[in-house]
């Protein structure tokens, strides 16, 4: 895949399919940008740039002081410069934690998107666990050296009920060494520290007038679908569609689905232009 080159980071993405349409993708924890290519098919009306998360695939972010929410912007921004697509017709989509990015950078570039696709959005759970380690930086510290206490605290916050059991599933594949917990709260930072909060997303969807559209899997035990409320209360005209699926929605049924969407989206745009 290539790769994008500023100052001493690098993003890697990748880029397929044709159109006026511009689907800018976010994957979600532990993907890279090819995982988007299963839409091949799928997707006949618009072009995929689909970007690997930094710490994943061969992306990134090597500056001083860390990621901020201007790096962020600046890099994106250079990229889509760089490939000549500031004059598409752009929407933004994230999958799972990458749709933390792509609402933080409709957020940052909110007069280049007309829309944002939702799948399966992390960020929206009653417990923001990425927010909790981001504030309180001793948390992943310390967690990183002592995965029996993590364990403990993981097991007892699913007894309760607070934790959802696939979230405990995948937290058990994500901290079963040191490398993986250092890289999950890597990323976990970075995430925080270019989101915005849910109002500043409110209002600023609001402002602009983007669209959204957000897909929950009936089954996901991940990111349950009872987080249908909290969007809907964000994005009061979100239109939302369950389906019968699992946590895993980066597959052809679901590029179909995100397909007719954009379809109509952008032939609303074309008719209100006239």
């Amino acid at each position: 895949m290539p790769i994008f080159s500023s100052r001493n980071s690098k993003i890697q993405y990748s880029l397929f399919g044709e159109g006026e349409v511009l689907i800018i993708a976010f994957h979600g924890y532990g993907k890279d940008a090819d995982s988007y290519r299963v839409w091949s098919d799928s997707i006949s009306n618009a072009m995929v740039l689909s970007i690997s998360l930094f710490e994943h695939g061969e992306s990134v972010w090597r500056e001083e002081g860390g990621l901020e929410k201007q790096d962020f912007k600046e890099i994106l921004e250079a990229l889509i410069q760089f490939l000549n697509l500031e004059n598409k017709f752009i929407v933004s989509l994230g999958y799972s934690i990458g749709a933390r990015y792509a609402i933080s950078l409709t957020c940052l570039l909110p007069h280049l998107f007309k829309s944002c696709i939702l799948l399966a959005p992390d960020g929206f759970q009653k417990v923001n666990v990425v927010q909790i380690c981001a504030r309180h930086q001793w948390i992943p510290r310390f967690l990183i050296h002592h995965p029996d206490i993590v364990f403990f605290i993981l097991k007892l916050l699913t007894f309760i009920q607070i934790l959802p059991e696939g979230v405990f599933q995948f937290y058990l594949q994500k901290f079963n060494s040191i490398p993986k917990r250092a890289r999950l709260f890597t990323v976990w930072l970075q995430t925080a520290a270019i989101s915005f909060s849910k109002t500043q997303i409110q209002q600023c969807f609001q402002d602009y007038s983007i669209s959204t559209f957000c897909i929950l899997g009936k089954e996901d035990r991940i990111i349950k679908p009872s987080i249908q409320s909290t969007v809907q209360r964000i994005f009061p005209e979100a239109r939302i569609r369950i389906v019968n699926e699992g946590h895993a929605l980066i597959n052809p049924n679901i590029g179909s689905v995100v397909n007719e969407f954009i379809i109509e989206l952008y032939s609303h745009f074309l008719v209100s232009s006239k």
